[in-house]
């Protein structure tokens, strides 16, 4: 399991299959909010859609890592991070993720999105990033 970390209570972990019920119940109950600017909530309607997703990142080729947002000294699911499209090909891949509504506003997304690109231009050797808030991808 891959581990960023960015600062003492705040790190991203890799997505794995025992953080679908958090990411499920995350979207469940921050529909109205998530929904406004996140196509892929409406369509998320059961635990098995979120499972189904991470089936699909776990498997893709090439490989799309999602990251769970961790706060707190307790790690709380904040939300996701990863890369929803990738092109080996050309060496780009696009950032995308969403935040629970009470973590915003503490610059977790901009220290997340900032080892996110650190973490892809070093270790995966990407050559350009592209932010998109709004991806259908992340769940």
């Amino acid at each position: 399991m891959l581990i960023l970390r960015i600062a003492r209570h705040l790190l991203l972990r890799e997505a794995r299959y025992c953080d679908a019920l958090e990411i499920y119940a995350s979207i469940r109950e921050q529909r109205a909010h998530l929904g406004r600017w996140l196509p892929f909530v409406e369509q998320t309607r059961c635990l098995n859609d979120t499972v189904a997703y991470l089936r699909r990142v776990a498997n893709a080729v090439p490989p799309h890592p999602v990251f769970t947002i961790r706060t707190g000294p307790d790690q709380r699911f904040a939300g996701l991070i990863g890369f929803p499209s990738v092109d080996p090909q050309s060496g780009t891949a696009q950032i995308g993720y969403w935040l629970r509504e009470e973590y915003q506003g503490r610059g977790i997304v901009t220290r997340s999105v900032r080892r996110l690109c650190r973490y892809a231009f070093r270790a995966v050797s990407y050559t350009h990033l592209r932010a998109h808030e709004t991806s259908q991808d992340l769940v």
